[in-house]
């Protein structure tokens, strides 16, 4: 855990941010990440990735009932990462690219991170 001194900057993620613009999210997307559902039917539904196949995405969604075990699959547009307070991540795209920090804020699409400085790569 990297402590709170050495963190430095906020940065503020959102989804009207364009410079990761054009790329696939399903890249982004690897098995046992947390996602929620952005579209369709099952909007606001979360789970977790269990497989990855071009633009199809399986999730396992924590509201099935006990004893199913098959997972849904959603086309990759349809999910985004799902974060919450206190959560360490890595920016992977944009002109905070390989940015490290700490989820402090989650309001709707819109992320507030902690950065630290000397985790930037």
């Amino acid at each position: 855990m990297v402590p709170i001194n050495e963190m430095t900057q906020v940065l503020s993620l959102n989804k009207s941010d364009k410079s990761g613009e054009g790329s696939s999210s399903a890249v982004h997307l690897k098995i046992g990440e947390p996602v929620s559902v952005t579209s369709g039917d099952l909007r606001n539904a979360r789970g977790s990735v269990v497989k990855v196949e071009e633009e199809t995405v399986y999730i396992k969604s924590k509201q099935s009932p006990a004893g199913l075990s098959e997972s849904l699959s959603l086309y990759y547009k349809q999910l985004r990462k799902f974060f919450e307070i206190g959560d360490h991540v890595k920016i992977v795209a944009g002109v905070e690219e390989g940015q490290k920090g700490m989820v402090v804020k989650v309001d709707g699409e819109d992320i507030s991170v902690l950065a630290n400085d000397s985790e930037r790569l």
